[in-house]
């Protein structure tokens, strides 16, 4: 077994685990291909779908006039129980984690823990903001109504806050009690939202609409949080310890294995 190098630097312990991995697999160029392959039609054929039947349901819905009350309603706290879960799960994995080698090898060094883990926390952010604005985009051209273009930064900005905090609370106290009330709240919000709108459509209430000029105050204010998120992470990065990189491996190797 190939021993680990002293951890002179993030770089170094980076490279020596991806020589290692080089190493020890025993995948070939066809089979890599073909996982590519399936992953690519697997995106193309139901992307394609789920944007075929975005556009005719935005086109079906400029025919027919606004989106009804209701519809928003739900859709807002469908949108608010999605975040609830959403951070609930984040907590759960971690977001940051070690896997057990890294546990053994690199948690036992000196290591410093903002250079080994401040590019994976930007590419969490940067796939957050793409999933994010995605969502908010498709949502508002089906539901809510609106500028996709402010809904698409209004969902970028929510899930990159909710990445960034999540990875504050990774390394807050154990008495603190914040993380589990936000969660709380986010999906008690959800379920209040979602049944005022079912219960106003089924005895004939009408509900007020959701303006669409709050989209950008709003969205100005998660970005606002989103970038005070990123500076809270980043200095929450340096005293993360083996506990809190370490205690969400077990739940996300039994995800990745179903």
């Amino acid at each position: 077994m190939t021993a680990a190098p002293p951890a002179a630097s993030a770089r170094v312990w980076r490279t020596f685990r991806r020589r290692a991995r080089r190493r020890r697999s025993t995948r070939t160029v066809g089979q890599v291909l073909t996982d590519l392959y399936i992953l690519a039609w697997t995106v193309v054929v139901y992307g394609g779908v789920l944007v075929t039947l975005a556009v005719r349901r935005h086109r079906a819905l400029a025919l027919a006039g606004p989106v009804a009350p209701e519809r928003q309603w739900i859709a807002l706290g469908a949108l608010l129980l999605a975040g609830g879960l959403g951070w609930r799960a984040l907590r759960a994995i971690g977001p940051l984690l070690a896997t057990p080698p890294e546990q053994s090898w690199g948690l036992s060094t000196p290591i410093s823990r903002a250079a080994w883990l401040g590019p994976r926390s930007v590419w969490m952010m940067l796939l957050g903001a793409v999933a994010g604005g995605m969502t908010g985009a498709a949502v508002t051209l089906l539901c809510l109504g609106g500028a996709p273009a402010l809904a698409a930064l209004l969902g970028a900005a929510t899930v990159v806050a909710g990445v960034t905090w999540a990875m504050r609370a990774q390394g807050a106290r154990p008495h603190a009690h914040w993380p589990t009330v936000t969660g709380t709240l986010l999906l008690l919000s959800g379920v209040s939202a979602a049944a005022i709108g079912v219960a106003c459509f089924q005895a004939g209430v009408p509900l007020p609409r959701i303006p669409s000029a709050l989209l950008a105050p709003l969205a100005l204010a998660l970005a606002v949080a989103a970038g005070w998120g990123a500076v809270a992470a980043a200095l929450t990065l340096r005293r993360l310890d083996r506990i809190a990189l370490g205690s969400g491996a077990e739940i996300a190797g039994a995800a990745t294995t179903a």
